[in-house]
């Protein structure tokens, strides 16, 4: 049961991540959002590497989705 609980807590903090998670912050000028952005994505990419693959990707693309427009949400799919 515990493996059961500690699993969902992964997956939750994972899921509000990437939530947060600007996904446009590559394109900004300013110099502090991009830098915030670089260090959530390889804290983003970090998690994932500590989760099942398919789980990781599920999360993240369906947060994608909740944020982009249908056209642009490949851009950021993980595949």
């Amino acid at each position: 049961m515990n493996d059961q609980v500690e699993k969902w807590n992964v997956e939750a903090a994972f899921e509000e991540m990437c939530r947060d998670h600007d996904l446009t912050f590559e394109y900004s000028d300013d110099k502090t959002v991009y830098r915030r952005g670089r260090a959530e994505k390889e804290a983003i990419l970090a998690y994932a590497r500590t989760m099942d693959r398919k789980k990781a990707v599920e999360i993240w693309n369906k947060c994608v989705d909740e944020k982009m427009l249908p056209g642009a949400r490949m851009c950021w799919h993980w595949r």
